[in-house]
């Protein structure tokens, strides 16, 4: 009984995707956006037999058409929510990402997702398939997108023993980038990349998986490893306070009396104490993100 009634259920669900596949384009932007969002639920409730059909089918179609930032930004963030809620989906989720950002006209969706690349990408069976979709917004994108690319870029090279030198090479021709920040970056990454490779050296214990290892170098940050390496300090390690806060904290040490005069290094310890607050959080959470990318 249950088993009939479940594959009626499914019946119902397969004739609604049929009319809703021959209106939804003349739908305006707000009623897609809510048949987005239950398309989603469906997702979650029947993942094996409707994945293909609605993400595959409606919205990475939709990705790829004419649209305004908030549709756009919905199909993105659903993509991605199922690639948490659903491991199974996440390889083929960041694929339908990948495709999105070689012709994405959002500064902010492309630096989002770059990110989100840069983090899931190593933990996938075959990380190097992403690296061309990174690589081309090196070098074909404006600065923001690029200085993204650079970091996320440099991740795999990290997190990825095998892809190590063919990154480090892809970012030695970057090393020219007109942009300030985005060389910045290259460099930054060539330095880790470099002394990864002299460790690489030393160590025999094979290329490793990327998920594990990075579950192991942030495992060694959290509990203050003394062997811990420059690139996991850099790419693990938190802010004790949201950047909002530290700017003020700058701020208020700048005109402290004799503190600019002072040849020992600046620490947090320095820093006179701000008390954080909403606005401080919330920016921290944008400006985190901004960071990673």
């Amino acid at each position: 009984s249950s088993s009939s009634s479940l594959s009626s259920h499914e019946l119902s669900i397969d004739r609604l995707l049929k009319q809703i596949s021959s209106f939804l384009h003349h739908l305006a932007e707000e009623y897609k956006i809510m048949v987005i969002k239950s398309l989603s639920r469906t997702c979650v409730h029947y993942p094996t037999k409707y994945y293909r059909i609605i993400v595959g089918g409606f919205l990475s179609k939709f990705l790829r058409e004419e649209g305004g930032f908030i549709f756009k930004q919905t199909i993105v963030n659903t993509i991605i929510n199922l690639m948490e809620i659903l491991p199974e989906t996440k390889e083929s989720g960041l694929l339908y990402l990948c495709e999105f950002i070689e012709d994405c006209e959002f500064v902010s969706l492309s630096t989002h997702i770059i990110t989100v690349i840069g983090t899931v990408g190593p933990t996938t069976s075959c990380p190097a398939r992403y690296v061309r979709f990174l690589y081309n917004r090196c070098i074909l994108e404006n600065s923001m997108i690029r200085s993204s690319a650079v970091y996320a870029l440099g991740k795999f090279g990290v997190y990825v023993k095998a892809l190590r030198t063919s990154i480090l090479y892809l970012l030695k021709s970057c090393v020219n980038d007109e942009s300030d920040e985005t060389r910045d970056r290259v460099i930054l990454m060539i330095t880790i990349l470099e002394d990864l490779c002299d460790d690489d050296d030393n160590d025999n214990d094979g290329d490793g998986d990327g998920g594990d290892k990075m579950n192991e170098l942030q495992e060694k940050v959290d509990n203050g490893d003394e062997t811990t390496n420059t690139a996991s300090l850099l790419l693990f390690t938190k802010l004790p306070f949201s950047f909002d806060n530290l700017e003020k904290r700058l701020k208020l040490y700048k005109v402290t009396p004799g503190a600019m005069e002072s040849n020992n290094a600046l620490t947090f310890d320095d820093l006179l104490i701000v008390e954080e607050n909403g606005n401080d959080i919330h920016n921290d959470m944008g400006g985190s993100r901004q960071n990673d990318g």
